[in-house]
């Protein structure tokens, strides 16, 4: 019986792992099934088919990516580049639309709730700011850090004053370069 998502998701228990699963999968096949087929036509549809189909591609921008990246070939070199072109194109599309999000997040100071931690954790984590999550969030955007280095970071920024993070995050802003906080110690 085909129910609407949003009741199944309503329904579920997120604590019972095959349920869960099952839920996950049913989005999976109703919302890539038939994306996915789309691109396929793109590579194995004859000529009028891939045109068409790289028609619906470009209108439905993102939600082709992860289909598109399933089914790269490098057999026709002049499809994987339109492939990869498109897939660029629909990411910086998103990630423009995130950048604004996080440069609007960037100036509100306001407080975070802690996080819930365990008793037995020995040191409590310190204050966190909207901004201060934001910057951290960009920094992982542009920064292309490997995970050592973004943790050093990470805990070299939470280790500055409030005036010192703010310090950081306008010097981010102005200059857009995420440069090594060891930098500065």
């Amino acid at each position: 019986m085909y129910q609407r998502i949003e009741i199944t998701v309503r329904d579920m228990d997120p604590d019972n792992p095959e349920q869960l699963t099952e839920v996950c999968q049913l989005v999976r096949d109703r919302g890539f099934r038939e994306t996915t087929e789309i691109v396929k036509m793109i590579h194995e549809g004859n000529r009028k088919e891939a045109e068409n189909a790289r028609a619906v591609v470009v209108e439905i921008g993102d939600l082709a990516i992860a289909p598109m990246l399933d089914h790269l070939s490098f057999n026709k070199p002049e499809e994987l580049v339109w492939d990869m072109q498109a897939i660029v194109s629909f990411h910086l599309e998103n990630r423009g639309r995130i950048v604004k999000w996080l440069d609007d997040m960037l100036l509100d100071k306001t407080m975070l709730p802690p996080p819930m931690i365990s008793l037995d954790v020995e040191e409590m984590p310190p204050e966190i700011r909207l901004c201060d999550q934001a910057y951290l969030l960009m920094r992982q955007l542009f920064a292309l850090e490997d995970e050592e280095t973004e943790l050093i970071n990470k805990d070299l920024y939470l280790d500055l004053t409030d005036d010192q993070r703010d310090q950081e995050i306008a010097r981010a802003r102005e200059t857009e370069k995420w440069v090594s906080l060891s930098e500065f110690e």
